[in-house]
């Protein structure tokens, strides 16, 4: 009926009666030090039964290219020959499907949480296969300059440097410049864990964002879109060009040359966004070289305070001591630079 390679499973039909059949568990109400048993074909040994364990929750599994989060680790016997069989606790219920042994080491399984199996299997049925969960957020790392500039009051996580339109992400409330730092059961330590934990999640699953927001810890839930939704979308522009403008005030600090993003610039340079300033030229060799900004970025926001005009952007970048926290449109999409003085 359908298989998900990703999680090496599969749902097939059979047209028989009177079938056995063991009960799903709930692998969410497992706890760490639960007694559980293994059962499998280990090198061709029909029915073997193995014993240990729960060692651990939402474990990652990674191999080249891919990081997937969410396994049950046990020190339950698995070999080669065990994929695919039941992980069942002590009342007889299925609470995990066996999957994968670390080569080099003794005492170390992982199974698919049966609770994760029931959604892929549901998908499945319905349509034919998996429908990962899609966010609508472009982030990027935490760094010890950006905790500075905006004072943010955790080291580890990642923050929030775009949020689509229409997104779910839009939708349910999450916002640019939130820091997140727990995708559900998972901590977040850097963007990679954000992408990984929404893959791991399902198509209208509800999953709960833990962020930090204007210094303040806060949880949004999140009701995931489907990934295939936006398969081949693309970002249409329907900026008209105008016609020519007299040469516009330019400003430079740091080595960084600006104009305003009048709605005439932006018109004429084809640029995504209106307000701001705009990048003109960078001094070889200085600051804001070094710190990766480029002609055509244009500067939205200088430590959360918008900039509209020359004079907003000369008073922050002369007044303002300490890190400055740069809101920067490249190519259509936002992102954060930090800026030491």
């Amino acid at each position: 009926m359908g298989q998900d390679p990703t999680f090496d499973l599969a749902v097939i039909q059979i047209k028989a009666k009177d079938l056995p059949v063991l009960p799903l568990g709930d692998s969410g109400a497992t706890e760490v030090g639960e007694q559980v048993v293994a059962i499998g074909n280990p090198h061709g040994f029909e029915n073997t039964v193995t014993a240990g364990i729960i060692s651990a929750k939402n474990r990652t599994l990674q191999a080249p290219g891919i990081n997937f989060q969410g396994f049950l680790q046990t020190d339950a016997a698995i070999n080669p020959g065990n994929s695919g069989g039941p992980l069942i606790d002590l009342n007889g219920n299925v609470i995990g499907i066996n999957t994968a042994i670390v080569p080099y080491a003794q005492g170390i399984g992982f199974a698919v949480p049966v609770n994760m199996a029931k959604q892929i299997m549901d998908d499945l049925i319905k349509h034919g296969e998996v429908r990962r969960g899609w966010l609508g957020v472009t982030v990027q790392p935490l760094t010890a300059s950006l905790v500075e500039a905006y004072k943010i009051p955790v080291k580890e996580g990642s923050i929030i440097a775009d949020v689509q339109k229409g997104s779910p992400a839009e939708k349910f409330g999450l916002r640019r410049g939130d820091v997140i730092t727990a995708v559900g059961d998972s901590k977040i330590k850097n963007s990679e864990d954000v992408v990984f934990a929404v893959r791991n999640k399902l198509a209208g699953e509800k999953v709960p964002f833990e962020i930090y927001r204007d210094g303040k810890k806060m949880t949004v839930e999140v009701t995931l879109g489907d990934m295939d939704s936006i398969k081949g979308a693309r970002r249409q522009s329907s900026n008209p060009r105008g016609g020519q403008q007299s040469a516009p005030q330019e400003s430079t600090q740091m080595g960084v040359t600006v104009v305003v993003n009048s709605p005439e610039f932006s018109r004429q340079h084809d640029l995504s966004e209106t307000g701001g300033v705009v990048v003109t030229k960078i001094a070889q060799g200085s600051q804001g070289q070094r710190l990766g900004l480029r002609p055509g970025d244009v500067i939205l926001e200088i430590n959360r305070q918008k900039i509209n005009s020359i004079a907003d952007w000369e008073r922050m970048m002369s007044a303002k001591k300490g890190a400055l926290g740069l809101l920067v449109s490249r190519g259509g999409q936002t992102l954060f630079i930090s800026v030491g003085k």
